[in-house]
């Protein structure tokens, strides 16, 4: 099975993953913030993976600000 991957591709084309759990390592800052963030976006539990907690404490509250339902916690 062949999936067509669009050229401009990007978060749009994410569907709604409602019902889903992601884990993002490295999400306190960077892509992986980023990536934590349209998870989050698109209403993914998302859990917060990093080594410092009061960074992913920070991470937290930045997703919240932009997305104040999303389900999200740090580990």
């Amino acid at each position: 099975m062949s999936t067509k991957i669009p050229k401009q591709w990007n978060a749009n084309n994410i569907e709604d993953l409602n019902g889903k759990v992601v884990i993002v390592t490295g999400s306190s800052s960077g892509i992986g913030l980023e990536t934590a963030c349209v998870l989050a976006g698109k209403n993914a539990t998302t859990i917060v993976a990093v080594r410092n907690e009061q960074k992913g404490a920070k991470a937290i509250e930045e997703i919240k600000e932009k997305f104040p339902s999303a389900d999200v916690n740090l580990m």
